[in-house]
């Protein structure tokens, strides 16, 4: 059986600042964990615009 990680790395600070495992490649589980970790991370609000930068792998 084989797993997909999203993962959400600083690379300023290489920190994980969000993860999740998922048995299928859906792009709902990516939008979701961006969501989930810029609440948690206090960025939603933030009027700067950050980059999301995708490697898919």
């Amino acid at each position: 059986m084989w797993f997909h990680l999203y993962l959400i790395l600083d690379l300023y600070s290489r920190k994980i600042v969000g993860w999740e495992l998922h048995a299928t490649d859906d792009s709902v589980h990516a939008a979701r964990l961006v969501r989930h970790t810029a609440l948690a991370e206090g960025i939603a609000t933030v009027l700067t615009k950050f980059v999301l930068h995708g490697d898919n792998g």
